[in-house]
């Protein structure tokens, strides 16, 4: 999400007269696709596990299917184990989450589908996206949507 950042003078009595600059509250701009600037946020977010390489090549949401397509160091460049794995993941179900009209996310690398990132998860098909409230922030993969890859 993009903000227009506005400042206000304030002028003030201290010791001596002074004038600095505030921020206000931002206002957001309109975005011509919200689901992707969400993804967007999620591999720019300095907490990433994944590759600071990865880029979103395109995202579609239809009949509550988010697919979304990334180029090939989503996978490549992944230096992961499967704690991170599964970190990566979610951050991108958590994302779409946010959206109501999103329930299910397929994950593609250079528009096909891929087995896995690390090696663990399997996300050859769609996964469910995760919805967070104020009571269940912190919800990970429910024990019966996770599946493993095949070693």
């Amino acid at each position: 999400m993009k903000l227009n950042n506005k400042f206000q003078t304030i002028i003030g009595v201290c010791s001596a007269l002074a004038a600095i600059s505030i921020p206000v509250a931002a206002e957001p701009i309109a975005s011509q696709n919200p689901a992707r600037d969400a993804v967007q946020s999620v591999l720019q977010s300095p907490n990433s596990v994944l590759p600071s390489t990865t880029e979103i090549r395109g995202i579609a949401v239809q009949n509550g299917l988010a697919t979304v397509n990334f180029n090939s160091a989503l996978v490549t460049d992944f230096k992961g184990g499967d704690t991170d794995e599964a970190k990566g993941v979610n951050a991108i179900l958590k994302a779409l989450g946010k959206f109501p009209n999103v329930s299910k996310v397929q994950i593609l690398v250079n528009g096909e589908h891929v087995d896995s990132l690390g090696g663990l998860l399997d996300i050859s098909g769609p996964l469910p996206v995760i919805r967070e409230t104020k009571w269940l922030a912190h919800r990970t993969l429910p024990a019966k949507s996770l599946r493993l890859a095949q070693r």
